[in-house]
């Protein structure tokens, strides 16, 4: 008898549906870094991120006056970016989070270890874009 009430008291726990996730609670990443994003607080400046880990930086979506390379990583939270305008030779480390079609970046200075978050003070910069294409 104890058995049969332990079976349905299993039965009737594993069929009771979890509680939704609230809205104000679910943050989805929306995209990759992949594309090209404008500066939120620029009229014009404009950051473009290929597929093939080059970079152009200007005030144009087609014409960029600054080019870099990088390396991103979107395996761990927030996603880690590796960023070098010297072809290599000096790298900022960072952080960056996308969420709701907004990108935010905070770099390390030069020569500094990676931050840990996208609130770190100290940073080289903290960046906000939102994407214009995929």
């Amino acid at each position: 008898m104890l058995r049969i009430a332990i079976a349905g008291l299993v039965l009737l726990v594993g069929m009771t549906p979890a509680a939704p996730i609230p809205k104000s609670l679910k943050k989805k990443s929306t995209g990759t870094i992949i594309g090209t994003w404008r500066v939120t607080d620029s009229q014009t400046e404009t950051w473009i991120f290929r597929g093939d880990g080059t970079a152009g930086f200007g005030n144009s979506t087609t014409e960029f006056t600054g080019k870099a390379e990088f390396t991103y990583d979107e395996s761990v939270t927030p996603h880690e970016i590796n960023w070098s305008q010297d072809g290599g030779k000096n790298w900022n480390f960072g952080v960056y989070l996308i969420e709701d079609g907004v990108m935010k970046i905070n770099f390390s200075s030069p020569g500094k270890e990676r931050m840990k978050n996208l609130t770190d003070n100290g940073g080289a910069r903290q960046v906000s874009f939102r994407k214009l294409e995929e």
